[in-house]
């Protein structure tokens, strides 16, 4: 493994607790169940799916997302693992599902310009928006789905994905689309 892509694999891992948790700007996500909070794995599964469509929809048509990693990254393809939600309570326990989506379809020397667009895009959803510096912007949304774009080394962009937390019993252990494609 190369230093480049050892790196870019610690970023994705940073970046996923970050997004769990809530970036240095970010406010940490509710360990508590709210009001307008999926039921279900199911349900998660289709509200984040819809948000990275909508956020598709402001796009250039030819970017898509991907469960599989591009050939230059170490990273192992991420079909959406759930973790516990800290403080909720051991009779009603509470889970979250995480994920990290590839871009494709960046042109090569545009990954800034299409992070920015992404940014914007976000802004126009009506989602909180927050640069964390010049690789990283943390989003989320009225109901607690949490982003977070990074640009790596090799010009590529994921996004990572965290929901809010849902019954544990609503788990069904099925995996996230392995794409995500313009609308």
């Amino acid at each position: 493994m190369t230093r480049l892509a050892r790196a870019t694999a610690a970023a994705l891992f940073a970046a996923v607790a970050i997004v769990s948790c809530g970036g240095t700007d970010t406010p940490p996500q509710p360990a508590t169940l709210a009001a307008d909070a999926p039921q279900t794995q199911e349900e998660m599964r289709k509200r984040s799916e819809q948000l990275l469509a909508d956020t598709l929809a402001q796009l250039a048509p030819s970017l898509s997302l991907s469960l599989q990693p591009p050939p230059y990254s170490s990273a192992e393809p991420s079909n959406g693992s759930a973790v516990p939600c800290t403080n909720s309570a051991a009779d009603s326990p509470l889970i979250r599902v995480g994920t990290t989506y590839w871009v494709i379809g960046v042109p090569p020397g545009s990954a800034i310009a299409v992070q920015d667009r992404i940014m914007a895009a976000w802004r126009t959803l009506g989602w909180s928006v927050v640069r964390e510096g010049a690789n990283t912007v943390s989003a989320w949304t009225n109901d607690n789905y949490r982003f977070h774009l990074f640009r790596n080394g090799y010009d590529g962009l994921a996004i990572t994905l965290s929901s809010p937390c849902f019954p544990a019993g609503g788990a069904d252990g099925r995996p996230m689309s392995a794409t995500v494609t313009h609308p």
